[in-house]
């Protein structure tokens, strides 16, 4: 299934209906309407459909209120052709309809790129000599996901009020680590590598999302243990998510967002987000975080209203020390042309090192890569 476009989502003032958004989306080359219905409560909904039922082809049914659901109801939605989903839209569907990708820097600039990286190489200020045996082999374009979310965030202020920031946060998945936008795609330190909090960690996390503040002796009993909670409090304390009142109360820490973390907004008003799949431009590496873990750390923090998968641009260039008899990596910015070291860390240390083998070892034994590259258009996806 690919997606076309993507129709908005109208509000309906409704003691059923909160809202309902119409995806275009083409199936065998045929398209097809579908609608998502938001629901308050299921009470009553059978005209509803059937009115949504004259104008789309499939409908699914979102109850975002935590209910019970008559179980004879939802088999006589299914009969009906409707499948109901309780909590949020299936993280593969949020998928598809949020998909697209940024505009990266084409044509003759790559040489020049890589050249001045080439001489960079050459150059080692700490050693203070030059290395003449690096020669370039060839480069090839890549797409980071990236996991974007719009987001209500509560926060607790020191008067104890409770305050809701709109905000957007953006999340690189090599390893979850937040990012922002200025030129380029940064590494933001704060929240930092969340794909691997592990399940009690993650209980903990969700359990301060839901009281704000408890106690260490609170904490021990959800998880089990004493050692257990020492050692959840810890990891999620050197991810920046929990903080500490005292010896023994545990808070959830504010989440801070700056203008640039909203990468969504940002590449969407400089006109660098593209709707559809890049796949024809070069190659998609897969997510290497959990997903939908991801989605249950930051749903800690507040409503998420929307969330998106982009794919950002990357260019991986391949070069040979002669000397060393040994290959060199380099990831450079899409769409700034500079090269991102700290990017290059987050991925050696991740899973996603496996998908750039791959990569490095089909430069190493075809050509053409960059030359592709600089021919390519943005139009060509």
């Amino acid at each position: 299934m690919e997606e076309k476009y993507v129709g908005k989502c109208n509000n309906e003032f409704s003691d059923v209906l909160r809202r309902a958004c119409l995806y275009k989306l083409m199936i065998n080359n045929i398209e097809v309407n579908m609608y998502i219905l938001y629901l308050k409560k299921l009470d009553n909904i059978f005209n509803i459909i059937d009115n949504y039922r004259k104008k789309s082809d499939f409908i699914i049914i979102v109850v975002e209120d935590q209910q019970d659901i008559d179980y004879n109801l939802v088999e006589a939605l299914k009969r009906m052709g409707v499948k109901v989903v309780t909590g949020s839209v299936p993280v593969s569907f949020g998928e598809k309809v949020g998909l697209g990708f940024v505009k990266p820097v084409v044509g003759s600039k790559i040489e020049k790129i890589f050249n001045n990286i080439k001489n960079n190489l050459y150059n080692n200020k700490l050693l203070l000599i030059k290395n003449k045996n690096i020669k370039f082999i060839d480069c090839e374009l890549v797409f980071l996901p990236l996991r974007c979310y719009n987001i209500l965030i509560n926060e607790k202020s020191s008067r104890h009020e409770i305050r809701v920031e709109h905000g957007e946060l953006c999340f690189e998945l090599a390893s979850g680590s937040l990012v922002s936008f200025d030129e380029g795609l940064k590494v933001d330190s704060r929240l930092s590598e969340l794909g691997d909090l592990d399940e009690t960690s993650l209980l903990v996390l969700e359990f301060l999302g839901k009281k704000g503040e408890a106690s260490f002796e609170e904490i021990a009993e959800i998880v089990g243990s004493e050692e257990r909670a020492e050692i959840a409090l810890q990891v999620l304390g050197e991810h920046g998510l929990v903080g500490q009142l005292g010896f023994e109360t545990f808070i959830l820490n504010n989440i801070k967002i700056n203008n640039n973390n909203r990468v969504y907004s940002l590449l969407v008003e400089r006109k660098l987000l593209v709707p559809g799949n890049p796949k024809k431009m070069g190659k998609l590496l897969e997510p290497t975080v959990s997903v939908s873990k991801l989605d249950r750390i930051i749903s800690v923090y507040g409503r998420i209203k929307n969330k998106y998968i982009i794919y950002y641009p990357i260019y991986l260039g391949l070069y040979f020390d002669e000397g060393k008899n040994e290959e060199i990596v380099v990831l450079v910015d899409g769409v700034s042309g500079v090269r991102n070291e700290e990017l290059e860390d987050i991925v050696a240390s991740s899973d996603m090192i496996l998908q750039i083998d791959e990569i490095v070892e089909y430069l190493v034994n075809n050509d053409g890569g960059c030359e592709r590259v600089k021919r390519m258009r943005v139009d060509d996806a």
